[in-house]
């Protein structure tokens, strides 16, 4: 049993430093502004490229890309630090992983929110992106916007799910288990 704890802890911290690791990843580009270099080498064809580009810019320009980057970056690597305790069997990791956990889910409603706002209220010059075509990221018409919409619930609903799942995990009694034993290295022979 006591491997077992191990094992699910240590599986438990890896999946919480891949989930850390990208959401910095992600804030370090909402901050520095890497997609629209990204966005160059997105179509083989020039004109594609242009209407792409065009398309991820209208997506930049969302007053609150910059504040919920810093966010991310911050409480992604509140995520890194938890997994770190968890490893070491820290005795507040469960409370540290708890409300970085619950902060991120946060952050998720409000970073959909706040794309969704943005989305609706530059509606029509996506549209008109749209009707013009952007190449390899959507084609034309008002039914891909409504695409584009769902998308954006669908992702977040994905990233909101993997948080909770790991708040119930963390919850089990094999985690508990694996916090509350002796450290093996520091019993007597």
């Amino acid at each position: 049993m006591q491997r077992r704890a191990a094992r699910t802890a240590l599986l438990l911290a890896m999946f919480l430093t891949v989930m850390g690791s990208y959401g910095v990843y992600r804030g370090v580009q909402s901050v520095a502004g890497f997609e629209a270099r990204r966005a160059e080498a997105i179509g083989p064809v020039a004109r594609t490229r242009e209407a792409d580009a065009r398309f991820l810019e209208a997506f930049r320009r969302d007053p609150n890309r910059r504040p919920l980057g810093v966010g991310n970056i911050l409480l992604s690597s509140m995520l890194l630090i938890g997994a770190l305790l968890l490893t070491l069997r820290s005795p507040h990791a469960l409370w540290w992983l708890r409300q970085a956990l619950v902060a991120n889910v946060v952050w998720i409603g409000l970073h959909l929110a706040s794309t969704l706002y943005h989305s609706y209220r530059i509606a029509p010059e996506l549209l008109a992106l749209f009707d013009a075509g952007t190449g390899g990221l959507l084609r034309s018409g008002e039914s891909r916007f409504d695409w584009l919409i769902v998308t954006l619930v669908v992702f977040a609903g994905i990233n909101l799910g993997a948080h909770l799942f790991m708040v119930w995990r963390l919850g089990r009694p094999d985690v508990r288990l694996f916090l509350e034993s002796e450290d093996e290295r520091a019993a007597p022979p």
